[in-house]
């Protein structure tokens, strides 16, 4: 579905939804509508409501939805995104709740770098245990051949937050965690996700002394293009707050 107009996807998400609605498959249809409006992202304007209308109708149609911890996590992405960090840490905390089983542990990991984004982004007391508490977790639940393009989203942010805490932090965790060899098999392994992680990348080398990551890893030629608020997030504050597609 990636590789079709933009239109198009968005038409067929339409389309599915409606279907699923008329065959009293809820799940499914609240799955399709996430992964439309998640393409706001990627373009010039979020409407939160979207998501927080999304949210109710996961919430009050299907209360034990398996994705209920993805659907908090966008919609706090989309706080997050567009100004109000208090509410995307509500929802962050509340995704939390549907994630604490050890078969969710990818959701878990997503909530609390986005969690620790928005401290960040709030000047809140950020602690160096919390942030080698949620490496370890990428680095022992994902490791170097396990999704790698997520985890080495993850760990990224988790670097940009140590950098901006203090340089001497950042260098610290660059230090402990060897991600070289993580974030070249994100960029070997998924072309399409290549921009956001090279620009991100090449922000923290620009404001940063002792980041020095792009030095050892071979970017690939045809960066995908990273457009809309996505890019300005990331090119503002060096952050890529992760959110989730979801299906069946």
């Amino acid at each position: 579905m990636h590789f079709l107009p933009r239109e198009d996807r968005l038409q067929l998400l339409d389309k599915a939804y409606d279907v699923f609605l008329q065959h009293n498959m809820e799940d499914s249809a609240i799955y399709c509508k996430n992964n439309r409006i998640i393409r706001q992202f990627d373009t010039e304007r979020i409407n939160v409501k979207d998501f927080m209308r999304l949210q109710e109708e996961a919430l009050y149609n299907v209360p034990g939805l398996v994705g209920m911890s993805h659907i908090f996590n966008n919609t706090g992405v989309a706080h997050l995104m567009t100004g109000n960090p208090e509410e995307a840490i509500a929802c962050f905390d509340r995704g939390l709740d549907y994630a604490h089983r050890p078969e969710r542990v990818i959701q878990k990991i997503a909530l609390l770098c986005n969690k620790l984004i928005a401290k960040s982004y709030c000047f809140y007391n950020i602690e160096m245990k919390e942030i080698k508490y949620i490496m370890n977790l990428i680095q022992d639940n994902m490791g170097m051949d396990r999704l790698t393009f997520i985890a080495a989203r993850y760990a990224m942010n988790v670097v940009s937050v140590a950098f901006n805490v203090s340089e001497e932090l950042g260098k610290e965790i660059l230090q402990t965690y060897n991600l070289v060899p993580l974030v070249q098999n994100a960029f070997d392994t998924n072309i399409i996700g290549s921009g956001q992680l090279a620009l991100q990348m090449g922000y923290l080398q620009n404001k940063f002394q002792h980041y020095n990551l792009l030095e050892y890893c071979n970017i690939p030629t045809n960066l995908y293009r990273v457009t809309g608020i996505r890019k300005n997030y990331i090119e503002r504050y060096g952050y890529n707050p992760f959110f989730f597609s979801l299906w069946l």
